[in-house]
């Protein structure tokens, strides 16, 4: 779940990875989509706006649409009438090149805050000014001032409230299936999972998912292999 937008504005939306395939309901075999076609984005499109409109419905019947007022039931009708004529737009893109790129697409939203220090320009009494890519106008980077007030009035809009969950996993991927059918898939399919020895370690994978060399003093011109072999010659603090 991504709930910010560049300017830090409430954009909530969610990132879908829909595996290209499932298991048969004999858990036999494992059935893949075609390889030009996964989901009728006109049908799913419908389905949504179905599904949506049925919720907002839902809310008014009982009394929980926050921040709406209708005299009645008809000019509530009225609102409902006009969004069953719009087209609903469904973003569905293909897959990525690999498995990797995936995962750094990804870990853009998953692991971060709704705006990072980097692009924090000035803070004053009063002001913060900070940099954005506006996509509407050629992805181009520009600079926005808010007041203090402001600034963390729309960061704390994407402080996920109670029992919200950013990341969740179903079907095969779920965290009951992983030892389970999504192993049975892998020997279905004869795919070898990758060992844990290629894995990254942790410090390793910090440094490369947020560019920082944490072996390298930032006000030390030393080079990373010359700050460990001075740390290997220090004395331990027992003696």
């Amino acid at each position: 779940m991504h709930t910010w937008g560049q300017t830090l504005s409430y954009h909530p939306h969610v990132h879908f990875i829909v595996p290209g395939g499932g298991l048969c309901l004999d858990t036999m075999k494992f059935k893949k989509t075609r390889r030009k076609y996964l989901i009728p984005v006109k049908i799913m499109s419908s389905t949504f706006k179905g599904i949506f409109i049925n919720a907002l419905k839902k809310l008014f019947k009982e009394h929980k649409l926050i921040g709406w007022h209708f005299d009645d039931d008809s000019e509530f009708q009225k609102i409902v009438d006009v969004v069953y004529s719009k087209d609903f737009v469904v973003n569905c893109k293909s897959n990525f090149d690999s498995p990797t790129h995936v995962i750094n697409y990804l870990c853009q939203y998953t692991h971060r805050v709704a705006i990072a220090n980097h692009r924090i320009l000035k803070v004053t009494d009063q002001f913060v000014t900070f940099k954005y890519k506006d996509y509407r106008d050629d992805h181009k980077t520009k600079t926005m001032t808010l007041t203090g007030i402001e600034f963390i009035r729309r960061f704390l809009m994407h402080v996920l409230p109670s029992g919200f969950v950013k990341i969740r996993h179903y079907g095969i991927l779920a965290g009951r299936n992983r030892h389970s059918k999504l192993a049975h898939c892998q020997r279905i399919m004869k795919i070898i999972p990758s060992k844990r020895s290629n894995a990254f370690s942790k410090i390793d994978f910090l440094s490369r998912f947020m560019n920082v060399d944490f072996y390298k003093c930032p006000k030390c011109p030393l080079e990373p292999s010359k700050l460990l072999s001075i740390n290997a010659a220090m004395p331990s603090p027992d003696g």
